[in-house]
């Protein structure tokens, strides 16, 4: 069996714009001791890179080591775990209003390191292995208040937000657009279409058009054939907190100690709910596992070939 995990850690940043946090190197670091005490995993399998390593060539370096040195056969495990700051940018390639973007130590907004970015060192990923991303990090700005916490959020400069506003504009008028050009072709296919007719079909043509809005909460991860676990929803903020007297990302403290008291590797969607039981009293954070329902079923981190 062929185990292998990189853990990227960033509590401080090179540019000045992105303020520190506190708790992602202990999330790691913790994350690392749970890989050796619960899972098997050897020094030699694991690769942490906190703060000045962590920058996008020393993260694409990590992810060249990770995605590589297969067995094969369905016995490889992979595991990638981000905690660190999240925000976002216009769309590169005009398919959504903006890109999620995971923020390095040297986070540059001119050449931001983009969810397409993972999407391309992601897809070459053998179907056969059990690849799972854990991305503690936000997608969005809406924070809760009643706790002492940093928000894992960068905002992006008012000329990027301008460029995503333009974008999101312009596909409210495409979907505007389409759903207009839907009704046209309904009623010139059925030319006797009564009013009650076009109204029964509205609802399907108004969801048809607004696909196009349709936005991925971290859309890196094939997760027809691989796992993603997110901290949040879309529009919600990833919480940098001090928890149980130390800093760490909420998300990672209540996977962690889910892990930590399971008496044997739960399954994934049974991980993510009892995760976000222990979230819910104290942060309104909801995360998300995103993978095949027949993955989801399996125990965290096991080979696809075991059974």
């Amino acid at each position: 069996m062929s185990l292998r995990a990189l853990l990227v850690g960033i509590n401080e940043f090179a540019p000045s714009d992105v303020p520190s946090l506190r708790g992602c190197v202990n999330d790691v670091l913790q994350m690392r001791s749970i890989l050796a005490d619960r899972y098997g995993f050897a020094a030699d399998d694991v690769r942490v890179l906190t703060d000045a390593e962590a920058t996008a060539g020393g993260i694409r370096e990590g992810l060249a080591w990770l995605l590589s040195g297969y067995g094969g056969g369905g016995t490889d495990v992979r595991f990638f775990h981000f905690s660190s700051h999240g925000t976002h940018v216009a769309d590169a390639d005009g398919d959504e209003p903006d890109d999620e973007v995971i923020v390095t130590a040297d986070h540059d907004w001119d050449r931001p390191f983009r969810d397409d970015d993972l999407a391309a060192l992601f897809a070459p990923i053998p179907d056969d292995v059990n690849f799972t991303f854990l991305a503690d990090c936000c997608h969005s700005g809406t924070i809760q208040r009643d706790i002492e916490i940093l928000p894992r959020f960068v905002p992006p400069p008012d000329a990027e937000l301008r460029r995503i506003n333009a974008r999101q504009s312009a596909l409210a008028q495409s979907a505007v657009d389409a759903f207009q050009a839907s009704v046209t072709a309904f009623l010139g296919a059925h030319p006797a279409a009564t009013p009650a007719d076009l109204q029964a079909v509205t609802p399907q043509l108004q969801a048809e058009a607004m696909k196009r809005l349709a936005r991925n909460r971290f859309g890196a991860v094939r997760t027809d054939r691989h796992v993603l676990m997110a901290a949040c929803q879309d529009r919600q903020t990833s919480a940098d907190a001090r928890i149980d007297g130390a800093w760490q990302g909420a998300f990672t403290w209540s996977v962690a100690t889910t892990l930590a008291e399971a008496p044997s590797p739960p399954t994934y969607s049974a991980l993510l709910a009892a995760a976000g039981r222990k979230l819910e009293d104290r942060f309104t954070q909801i995360p998300q596992l995103e993978c095949p329902t027949a993955l989801a079923d399996r125990p965290f981190l096991t080979p696809l070939a075991a059974r």
